[in-house]
């Protein structure tokens, strides 16, 4: 006999919508699988020390091999997504790519490493792509940009001057960062002449700072490049050519060779200096993944 109120019969617990879990069946519902994902990926915390969290913290029994399973049962949704983002960001007529080496845990040698590479892509305003691949050659390149045709913003790495060649529909853009560093290194061989290069680059960053603090559109940003940045452009162009000719300048110093640097780039296909443009501050300094902790 039942309770008085309440009906003898048996509770019935309707059934979970099959959406509403990623992994059907699985107990983790997906801000559970996110948590675990950027502690153990973005956070770089392992899964035994996730399992002693919640053992500690909040008296869960989650065992590292449950972790493992979800992780693996999830891979194939997060990589729908990661085709997605590297779908839409060649969409547009604007990429900025670059590589950094990392340490990979070599499986087949106990306790050495080998390097490996990050390739990272970015479309401004549309989201950034990370590449794992083991090299460095143009042919990674080609896989990361696929069938990409537009801006290419690049260091000087000569994989991307062999995609352009191979490419015509791509145009290759320099980096004023890269170019900067050139100058940078000549300074203590060639002080004065050195400094005038890094004061004209100086001038072309105030440009992008007054653009950029002032939330400029687009037209807007490429206007005031006109009226401020294009003068400065065609200084240094002159002084490039001059210097290049001068015989106290030579072609193996510092100086010589962050001229040639400079024109090389400048005599990429399609481009020209003026397509050498300031590089987004995200790209040059924040790209760069941790190198001091081996991946594996």
């Amino acid at each position: 006999m039942g309770w008085r109120g309440f009906s003898p019969e048996p509770i019935v617990t309707a059934e979970m919508p099959p959406a509403y879990r990623i992994i059907p069946g699985a107990v983790a519902a997906c801000s559970l699988l996110v948590h675990l994902i950027v502690s153990k990926y973005c956070d770089h915390i392992p899964f035994y020390r996730i399992e002693q969290i919640f053992r500690r913290r909040y008296g869960v029994v989650l065992e590292r091999q449950t972790m493992c399973h979800w992780m693996k049962r999830t891979c194939p949704h997060l990589l729908e997504l990661y085709q997605a983002l590297h779908y839409e960001l060649r969409q547009g007529s604007y990429l900025q790519i670059d590589e950094t080496w990392v340490r990979l845990m070599d499986p087949d040698t106990k306790g050495k490493t080998k390097k490996a590479f990050f390739w990272v892509i970015k479309r401004p305003g549309h989201g950034v792509l990370f590449w794992f691949d083991p090299g460095r050659s143009h042919r990674v390149a080609e896989e990361v940009l696929g069938e990409f045709s537009g801006n290419l913003q690049a260091d000087g790495y000569s994989a991307y001057m062999t995609l352009s060649r191979k490419n015509p529909g791509l145009t290759l853009f320099a980096c004023w960062s890269h170019v900067r560093r050139k100058f940078y290194e000549a300074i203590d061989a060639n002080g004065p002449d050195a400094g005038w290069y890094l004061m004209e680059i100086q001038k072309l960053y105030r440009v992008e700072t007054e653009a950029r603090e002032s939330q400029m559109s687009a037209e807007a940003r490429s206007a005031l490049r006109l009226l401020k940045s294009q003068p400065i452009l065609a200084s240094i162009k002159a002084r490039l050519d001059a210097d290049r000719a001068r015989a106290s300048i030579l072609p193996s110093s510092p100086l010589g060779k962050a001229i040639e640097y400079t024109l090389a780039r400048s005599r990429a296909p399609s481009a020209s200096l003026g397509t050498l443009r300031t590089r987004w501050k995200w790209l040059s300094k924040h790209v760069q993944v941790n190198t001091s902790k081996p991946q594996k």
